[in-house]
């Protein structure tokens, strides 16, 4: 019965919103777009975070209205690019000049009268599948101070949440002044 209301949904490309109860984990509520269900499974896009999610269907029971759902019944989930875009105000508000692309992200110190530094201070970047690996547990990583190697994560969510940590902890705004170099003669 679940399963067949769940089908429908996806073939009419409604949204649908349940909460979901797994067993040994603190119950959450979700908003999505279901793509077709079995007996045993939901699998669907997050309306989100736009990434692909698997349920079991024994663990949930669907909302009859969720505020999020109606919101995003009709929109599309934000793309990597417009959620690398989204902290560019406070970044720049912190005193970082800000290169961005598609998948990449970083921040540099402009010290006074001069251009920005040629090393990220803190950047933010999809990696790329190498060899016959075709996908990646974690293809996003963040280099910041204090690391010796880029750190990997799953989802670009945690890794934004990494990396904001370490720009706003590394701020040239909460460092004050940066040195300007002396002219040579």
């Amino acid at each position: 019965m679940l399963a067949a209301l769940l089908n429908e949904a996806a073939t009419l490309a409604r949204a649908v919103a349940f909460v979901y109860r797994p067993e040994g984990r603190p119950e959450s509520t979700h908003a999505v777009r279901p793509v077709f269900a079995t007996r045993r499974v939901l699998r669907a896009r997050d309306l989100v975070t736009g990434e692909p999610r698997v349920f079991l269907l024994a663990a949930l029971e669907l909302l009859d209205e969720d505020p999020r759902v109606n919101q995003g019944a009709n929109a599309e989930p934000q793309t990597d690019a417009a959620r690398l875009a989204a902290p560019e105000p406070e970044l720049l508000a912190l005193g970082w000049h800000v290169l961005r692309s598609s998948d990449r992200l970083a921040v540099y110190r402009v010290p006074p009268q001069m251009n920005p530094m040629r090393l990220a201070v803190v950047s933010l970047f999809r990696t790329p599948p190498r060899g016959r690996v075709r996908h990646l547990r974690r293809p996003w990583s963040v280099l910041a101070p204090g690391l010796s190697r880029a750190s990997a994560f799953a989802t670009l969510d945690n890794a934004m949440q990494f990396f904001m940590t370490a720009a706003r902890e590394h701020a040239p705004r909460n460092r004050g002044p940066e040195r300007s170099i002396p002219p040579t003669s």
